[in-house]
C-alpha cells in the first residue's frame, strides 16, 4: 500500500496528537504530507528574537508583511510574543531597528484568525515596539478567547489590557515576576481587576500568580477576593460570573471576602489554591483583618465545588468538605517540601469527618505530605471502612520505617505499604481503580543488594508479592517513587517497562510489561 493511499483523517489526526518537532518532520516525506499537515504546523506562531539571535525572528515578520495569502495569515490562531530585542552595540543595529519598524505591525495585523494570545511581561525593552504590538493587535480582542500574560513586574507591562474590548474572552491567566515589588503588583492590580470585571459574562477560568517572592519581604497587605475580580462588597446580579468554573489562585495569605457569601461564584466548580511562601502569617490591610475566610464563605453560599486543589489546607477547608456531600470528584493536597503541612489533629478531622462524605462520588485522589497525612493507621482505618466506588487514581504517601538499631527478629512497626496493597488489590475498597501512586519516605536510607520480590512477612514465612500479580492486576498503572524498604527486608525494587523513563521523580510502570522475578 502506497503511503498516498492513507485516509487524509488518519494523517490529520496523527498530526493532532504528535509533537510539533515530529509533525515538522513528517512533512518531509511527501509533498502530500507536507500539504495536510500545514496547518498543525503553522496553528502556532512564536515571536522571539533575542540580541543574539534575531535575524530569523526578522526574516518571518518580514515574510508576513510583504507576503499576500501566506498560508500563516488565516491559519495561524495562537500568537505567543515571548521577546522582541536588538543589538544595542552592532554596528548594523539602526539597520535592523529600521527593518523591525517596517515589517512588525503589517506582520501581526496579517494574521487575522488570532484568538489564543500569550504576552511576556519583558516582551521588549523598546516603547514603540511595545506600542506597535497592542496597535496591531487591537482588531482582533473582540475575537480573542484566550489571553495569558507572564512575567509582569510593573503596571506597564499590562498595556495590552488598556482599553481592550475582550467580548469573547474565556480564559485569563496573569502571572507576576519573581522579582516584581509589591507596590508594583498592587498597581498592577487595578487593569487586573477591571479586565476580569468587563469579561465577567463570559470567563470560564481564571488563573491569577499574585505572589510575592522577594526574600526581605515580611508582611503582605492581604487583599480579599473582590479587589481581585473587580466585585463590590454587595455585587448586583450583573457583577456575578455567568459561567465561570474554574479559579487558580497563587499567593501569599489565604484570600477571603469581605461579605460573608459568594454569590457572584454560583457557578464556579473547581478551585486551586497555592499559597507560595510560608513566610507571610497574615495580612495587614483592614479589610483582610475582619474579612470572611474564602472557604466559609464558600460553604456560607451553598457553593459545592467538585475539584478542590491546595497546599494549605485549615480547619475551614475540613468544616466546608463537610458542609455538602457526594459532590467532590477531585481533592488534592500537596506540601510544599518535606515537612507536615498542618498539625496531625487536621488530617484526622479530614479522614474522619469529610472523606467519608465524598467517598461515591471521588474520581481523583492525592494526598502528599507527611505526618498524619501519610497513609498511616488513622488513613488506613477511615478508608478501609469505605467503598470508593468511582475512584480513578489515588496518589498518597507512605512512610517505610527503619530502625537500624532494631534486632532482625524483632515486631516489626505495621506495614502500612502492605496493607495498602491489600486494599488495592480487593474490589470492597476500590472497585475501579485504575493508577495508583506511591510516593515513599524511607526513616532512614538502607544500602543493600534488592531481591525483586515483595517481601511483606519477613523470609521465614516466605509470603511473596510479585510484580506479576500487580501486572495481571486491573490497574492501568502504578508508579513508585524509589526503593522501598520494610525493616531489614526489601519491600520493592524500581520496576521499568519498555518505554517508561523517570519523571519528576516518579518511576512508572505499566501492566502491559511482563516483569521478570
Amino acid at each position: 500500500m502506497h503511503i498516498t493511499s492513507l485516509a487524509p483523517e488518519l494523517v490529520q489526526h496523527i498530526g493532532t496528537q504528535a509533537q510539533e518537532f515530529d509533525v515538522k518532520t513528517l512533512r518531509l516525506v511527501c509533498k502530500w504530507f507536507s500539504e495536510l499537515l500545514v496547518g498543525h504546523v503553522l496553528k502556532r506562531l512564536v515571536i522571539f528574537m533575542s540580541a543574539d539571535e534575531h535575524e530569523r525572528g526578522l526574516h518571518m515578520l518580514e515574510t508576513l508583511a510583504k507576503s499576500i495569502g501566506h498560508p500563516a495569515t488565516y491559519l495561524t490562531t495562537e500568537l505567543v510574543l515571548k521577546a522582541i530585542y536588538v543589538p544595542r552595540d552592532d554596528k548594523d543595529s539602526k539597520q535592523t531597528i529600521s527593518r523591525l519598524r517596517g515589517c512588525l505591525g503589517p506582520a501581526l495585523r496579517s494574521l487575522r484568525n488570532v484568538v489564543n494570545v500569550s504576552w511576556y511581561g519583558s516582551l521588549t525593552d523598546m516603547l514603540w515596539a511595545r506600542e506597535a504590538v497592542v496597535d496591531a493587535l487591537r482588531p482582533t480582542f473582540a475575537s480573542l478567547s484566550e489571553l495569558r500574560i507572564s512575567e509582569v513586574r510593573l503596571p506597564s507591562n499590562l498595556t495590552i489590557l488598556d482599553g481592550a474590548d475582550m467580548r469573547h474572552l474565556t480564559f485569563l491567566a496573569i502571572s507576576t515576576a519573581q522579582d516584581a515589588l509589591e507596590q508594583h503588583i498592587l498597581q498592577s492590580l487595578y487593569a487586573i481587576s477591571r479586565t476580569i470585571q468587563d469579561c465577567r459574562s463570559t470567563l470560564r477560568c481564571i488563573e491569577l500568580d499574585v505572589s510575592l517572592r522577594y526574600f526581605f519581604h515580611r508582611t503582605c497587605r492581604g487583599l480579599v477576593i473582590q479587589e481581585y475580580t473587580g466585585t463590590t462588597a454587595e455585587p448586583s446580579d450583573l457583577e456575578a460570573f455567568q459561567h465561570l468554573k474554574e479559579l487558580k489562585l497563587s499567593m501569599d495569605h489565604i484570600p477571603k471576602s469581605v461579605t460573608p457569601t459568594l454569590p457572584q461564584f454560583l457557578s464556579l466548580r473547581s478551585l486551586d489554591l497555592t499559597l507560595t511562601s510560608a513566610r507571610f502569617l497574615s495580612g495587614t490591610s483592614a479589610y483582610y483583618k475582619t474579612s470572611t475566610n474564602i472557604w466559609t464563605a464558600l460553604a456560607n453560599t451553598g457553593i459545592c465545588l467538585e475539584k478542590i486543589s491546595t497546599n494549605r489546607p485549615c480547619g475551614e477547608l475540613v468544616n466546608y468538605l463537610c458542609s455538602y456531600s457526594n459532590e467532590l470528584k477531585s481533592l488534592a493536597i500537596c506540601s510544599l517540601g518535606h515537612k507536615p503541612l498542618s498539625p496531625d489533629g487536621l488530617a484526622i478531622e479530614l479522614y474522619s469527618r469529610a472523606l467519608p462524605l465524598h467517598a461515591e462520588s471521588l474520581q481523583d485522589l492525592t494526598i502528599n505530605s507527611l505526618g498524619e497525612w501519610c497513609f498511616g493507621r488513622y488513613l488506613e482505618e477511615s478508608i478501609r471502612g469505605l467503598t470508593f466506588v468511582n475512584l480513578k487514581r489515588f496518589s498518597v504517601v507512605v512512610l517505610v520505617a527503619y530502625d537500624p538499631d532494631s534486632e532482625a527478629h524483632s515486631d516489626p512497626d505495621p506495614d502500612h505499604l502492605r496493607g495498602l496493597l491489600q486494599m488495592v488489590m480487593q474490589k470492597h475498597n476500590f472497585p475501579s481503580l485504575e493508577n495508583l501512586e506511591v510516593r515513599v519516605i524511607k526513616q532512614r536510607a538502607l544500602s543493600m543488594r534488592y531481591n525483586a520480590t515483595w517481601r511483606t512477612d519477613g523470609p521465614e514465612r516466605g509470603t511473596q508479592m510479585t510484580a506479576e500479580r500487580i501486572a495481571a492486576s486491573r490497574l492501568a498503572q502504578y508508579r513508585f517513587a524509589e526503593p522501598l524498604f520494610f525493616q531489614l527486608w526489601v519491600a520493592g525494587v524500581q520496576w521499568y517497562s519498555r518505554e517508561a523513563k523517570p519523571e519528576d521523580g516518579w518511576m512508572c510502570y505499566s501492566v502491559d510489561q511482563k516483569f521478570s522475578i
